[in-house]
């Protein structure tokens, strides 16, 4: 692991306490045999150092981080905290305000004799239920756990029918800096490596391992209604309802996470970033595979928030509303795209979206699309409420009936957008809509690439254009058929005269939108 040079001076300061401390918890000391408080707040940042297993779990006794046990918990937190942090001096060493939280002083692995102070491996942390949650809903973590660069390693929590499972069961504080790796979680409901159910704040924290719960299920949170922020997943997630890779439900934020792995699930709403969202993602990518029954998507098996300049890359599988990015999109999305492939036996599949009864602006995908009706290379079906503005697909599409290069089933909105796919099905298969009962105004199909010379299959044709590859390549700009293109918004970077239209987005937050940084991400 890499340690920034700040974390290793401080390493290095606190190294003599963290000798003290082991041994005096190893003997069993609960008083000073040299006469010397400990200082537990060394470099008097208001963070108690934690050396030992034994001092993180401590944590439970003074969730609200002021280096005082909570009474309230138990009658015997105050034994037990003392037990950890023994020989302490007045106020921990705190500043003059006092503590408000803690912060790793080292690299902690729960199968390792040298992380417990007791120099012995705790076999009820490693077996059985394994790891209790610390913090519940009565209860949560209102602290600030800082975790410097470190991380913790093979934590082992089976709490069989419990909910918010995971190193805490709830927050409402921060929790930072911080990596769980190898981790093997289980539960029911609210389950997460780091956390079952977050109300606070996790900001750059990354977690690996092996998560398996019912519903509200994810790698790093089970339940979100907090901030999420600079965090990530590489975790095998496993469930029935509402699970994702890195969230199983977002009610709040997600900005610049992602996740990788897999995630699978026996039931609906699967994503590879989030089961459902109904919050806000952002700057956000996945690239974890996603296979389950209805409502999967790449990034998010329902989105009904708002989702932008995020992407996904992995495999999708399922039957019905099934998307590369998102499998059911019932609000906004805009600025994203997705790349991996769509298949699945029955309706509503998209390589961008399943099933949309929202809005899609500036947003594509190049994967392949298989599946039976109402298939799409970006939309497999469009509602009466949905539209789609600025958007393209490139990937081959096949369906039984009403395959487009486009969208397979139109009742809602299409504008200003293209599809260049092969498409090929036993019946009403279309270079752009399969089917199309609502209204088209400003959009082509490359009659080349696609193979076709049919737009829509059935239904108006009104607004749907043939063009050769060289038609949609040679406009530099918003003219020609693309001049009307700029009324929904400079979305577009037309490139030379060899190029299709490609979008652009403002991914880095300088106030530049480029086509570059909506390129799919190796």
């Amino acid at each position: 692991m890499t340690v920034g040079s700040g974390a290793r001076v401080k390493t290095a300061v606190l190294a003599v306490f963290g000798v003290l401390l082991a041994v005096g918890a190893a003997a069993g000391c609960s008083g000073s045999s040299s006469g010397v408080s400990a200082d537990f707040d060394a470099d008097d940042d208001g963070l108690v150092e934690i050396f030992n297993l034994e001092q993180l779990d401590a944590v439970r006794w003074d969730l609200n981080g002021d280096g005082r046990s909570d009474e309230a918990l138990a009658s015997a937190a105050a034994d037990a905290y003392g037990s950890a942090f023994p020989d302490a001096m007045a106020g921990m060493g705190c500043p003059d305000g006092g503590c408000v939280g803690y912060e790793l002083a080292g690299d902690l692995d729960f199968d390792d004799a040298g992380s417990y102070a007791s120099g012995e491996v705790n076999a009820d942390w490693t077996q059985g239920p394994g790891w209790m949650s610390m913090g519940d809903h009565d209860h949560p973590f209102s602290a600030v756990l800082d975790g410097g660069g470190y991380e913790i390693a093979n934590l082992f929590a089976a709490v069989e029918g419990g909910d918010d499972v995971g190193l805490f069961g709830e927050i409402t504080g921060t929790v930072r800096n911080l990596s769980l790796t190898g981790a093997a979680v289980s539960g029911y409901g609210s389950v997460g490596i780091l956390v079952g159910t977050n109300r606070g704040t996790v900001d750059g924290v990354n977690v690996s391992g092996v998560v398996s719960g019912y519903r509200d299920v994810g790698g790093l949170n089970g339940y979100n209604v907090g901030t999420i922020n600079r965090s990530r997943a590489d975790a095998e997630v496993t469930g029935v309802l509402v699970v994702g890779v890195l969230v199983g439900a977002n009610e709040n934020t997600i900005t610049a996470s992602s996740s990788s792995g897999s995630v699978v699930a026996r039931s609906r709403v699967i994503g590879g970033l989030t089961g459902v969202n109904r919050g806000t993602i952002s700057d956000s990518h996945a690239s974890s595979d996603a296979t389950g029954s209805d409502m999967v998507g790449g990034l998010a098996g329902v989105n009904r928030g708002t989702v932008s300049t995020s992407s996904a890359t992995g495999s999708v599988t399922g039957h019905v509303a099934t998307g590369g990015l998102i499998g059911w999109n019932e609000r906004d999305l805009t600025g994203s795209y997705a790349t991996g492939s769509v298949a699945g036996d029955e309706n509503d599949l998209g390589g961008l979206v399943g099933r949309n009864s929202g809005a899609i602006a500036a947003s594509y995908a190049t994967g392949d699309v298989q599946g039976y009706h109402r298939v799409g290379g970006l939309v497999g079906y469009n509602s009466g409420t949905g539209t789609v503005a600025a958007g393209y697909a490139t990937g081959a599409v096949r369906g039984d009936f009403e395959a487009g290069g486009l969208m397979g089933w139109n009742r809602g909105e299409v504008r200003s957008s293209y599809a260049t796919g092969s498409v090929s099905s036993e019946r009403d298969a279309a270079g752009l809509v399969g089917e199309n009962n609502g209204a088209i105004s400003s959009s082509y199909w490359d009659v080349e690439t696609s193979g076709l010379d049919v737009g829509v299959a059935y239904g108006p044709t009104e607004g749907v254009e043939a063009k050769t590859t060289a038609e949609l390549q040679s406009p530099a700009g918003y003219r020609g058929i693309y001049e009307t293109w700029a009324a929904a918004g400079d979305f577009w970077d037309f490139g030379s005269s060899s190029d299709y239209p490609r979008l652009k987005a403002d991914m880095d937050g300088d106030g530049v939108a480029t086509a570059e940084e909506m390129a799919p991400r190796g």
